[in-house]
């Protein structure tokens, strides 16, 4: 069923799958402008001798802490092209994203059309080669009975023959389709 393969398109394909990675990436890093408004803290701490400047007047050995809190009240905007930048890039991975979903199910789609015009014909074919095989026996047993000749017998053998190789031909070219079908949705084939 051509649904069944497009749902399982979502889960093997190649593209589809990095494509989905992509836009999950690019999502990420479009919410990364957020963190330049937080203020920047930093911790420092001492032990031991220190310099002059922050030496107790004992002068002896002891330890010393510091913390350190920036907040930019202004950055140049930086901050807001850096925003409409993550969301320029997010749009960019949605639209690869759906741009790769509808090439993917279009190549599914007449894969799997030719899959079944194939298998249509393979039906047809297996009846030609019914028919063709009723008609070699009726034309084998008037042979036997005298009403016929060998070149009849020799016209209806080779009918048959060739709606045989016919049928064989359609069933490798469904083979070679249900394969191209595989290829499409991103399956490994051996």
């Amino acid at each position: 069923n051509l649904t069944d393969y497009l749902k399982r398109l979502k889960d093997v394909s190649e593209p589809v799958l990095l494509a989905t990675k992509d836009l999950a990436i690019a999502s990420l890093e479009s919410k990364l402008w957020r963190s330049q408004w937080l203020p920047k803290i930093d911790i420092e701490t001492r032990a031991g001798y220190l310099p002059l400047d922050i030496r107790p007047s004992d002068g002896g050995a002891s330890v010393g802490g510091m913390v350190l809190a920036k907040i930019d009240l202004f950055s140049g905007l930086d901050s807001v092209w850096e925003r409409r930048e993550g969301e320029a890039k997010r749009n960019k991975a949605e639209a690869s994203l759906k741009q790769v979903i509808l090439s993917s199910v279009t190549q599914v789609e007449l894969a799997f059309r030719r899959l079944k015009t194939t298998e249509v014909r393979v039906h047809l074919e297996e009846q030609n080669e019914e028919r063709s095989k009723k008609f070699y026996q009726s034309i084998l047993s008037e042979y036997r009975r005298g009403i016929k000749n060998s070149s009849d017998v020799r016209s209806a053998s080779l009918g048959l023959s060739e709606a045989t190789l016919r049928r064989e031909k359609y069933k490798l070219d469904f083979l070679v389709q249900r394969i191209e079908l595989e290829r499409a949705l991103g399956a490994s084939v051996e």
